[in-house]
């Protein structure tokens, strides 16, 4: 009875996958939503019967979407349920929000990176090098039409602008990875919990507190960075700016979670805090302290201090 139930279910989850993602592909003002949505029924049913009927499931949901729509929307149906199926899998397991968050954020990762190889490989485009090479060829006919020498400068300052973001091209994928995963999150979140989902809870902004290794890896790769002082453009070079640059934000995330439960913990309010992230947005300095307060609390374990000290 049990088994034939759960059949039941994965069929009529498979079936709202597929229609809600021919909705998104074929109704555009509809698609905009509903491409956030997509994960859901892999969420829900992966979370409420675990992770096997989860991957039947997401298999054939795949597999009819393929043969019913197009390679647009067969990619957009990968993703989508691999999302979902990750996500629920990890609620079935009581993992926390913030693990949920961070394994579901990788998993996202993966799928832009995936794409990207192979769009390269198999359709021989590039997206990011070619938006970079149509945005230069329009910043040309700009400089055509109003041809003048501070005309002529500036377009020049925005091309070469626009050549440095070739080399943050992992960057781009990793963080359109992690805000992709952040939205499926915010947007299904409520939903679940209507639906009877146990979603956990997030932490407090105060509580957040990243692996220690991060530190000790951004050390790493800063001082190889230093040492070998690798050739603009090159493997490792692009490898290092990368990972220095996602480190890097990482690490004004924990600074400012570090001042919000410094604020919390001295019982001065959230103005202060608040203020910092204006600071931080419009001063470099600022978020070069933010960085440093991260390494910090991570590296000496400050909050252990503070609360000793109480």
């Amino acid at each position: 009875m049990r088994q034939s139930t759960i059949l039941t279910e994965g069929a009529i989850t498979a079936s709202i996958f597929v229609v809600l993602l021919l909705v998104t592909g074929f109704i555009p003002v509809l698609g905009i939503i509903g491409v956030w949505f997509l994960p859901l029924p892999l969420i829900y049913f992966t979370s409420k019967r675990g992770p096997k009927p989860g991957f039947m499931v997401m298999v054939v949901a795949i597999a009819v979407s393929m043969v019913m729509s197009g390679l647009v929307l067969a990619m957009l149906a990968l993703s989508g349920a691999a999302l979902g199926y990750v996500i629920g899998m990890l609620i079935y397991r009581e993992k926390t929000a913030l693990q949920i968050l961070v394994i579901g954020s990788l998993a996202g990762v993966f799928m832009m990176v995936f794409y990207y190889g192979l769009s390269i490989i198999i359709f021989d485009t590039n997206f990011i090098y070619d938006s970079i090479e149509m945005f230069k060829n329009s910043m040309n006919t700009v400089a055509d039409i109003y041809s003048s020498e501070e005309m002529t400068q500036m377009v020049d300052e925005y091309k070469e602008q626009a050549e440095h973001f070739k080399n943050l091209a992992p960057l781009l994928l990793v963080g359109t990875g992690i805000i992709m995963t952040v939205i499926v999150l915010l947007v299904n979140t409520p939903v679940l919990r209507k639906l009877g989902i146990p979603f956990p809870k997030w932490p407090p902004f105060r509580d957040w507190v990243f692996p220690r290794s991060l530190v000790y890896l951004f050390m790493v790769v800063l001082l190889i960075m230093i040492l070998f002082k690798p050739d603009e453009g090159s493997v490792l070079y692009l490898i290092i700016i990368n990972t220095l640059l996602l480190l890097f934000y990482v690490l004004i995330i924990q600074g400012v979670a570090f001042v919000f439960y410094l604020s919390h913990a001295k019982n001065v309010g959230r103005l202060i805090p608040i203020l910092a992230i204006v600071l931080a947005l419009i001063s470099q300095a600022v978020l070069y302290i933010m960085v440093l307060l991260g390494i910090i609390d991570l590296g000496f374990d400050l909050r252990k201090r503070i609360n000793k000290n109480k």
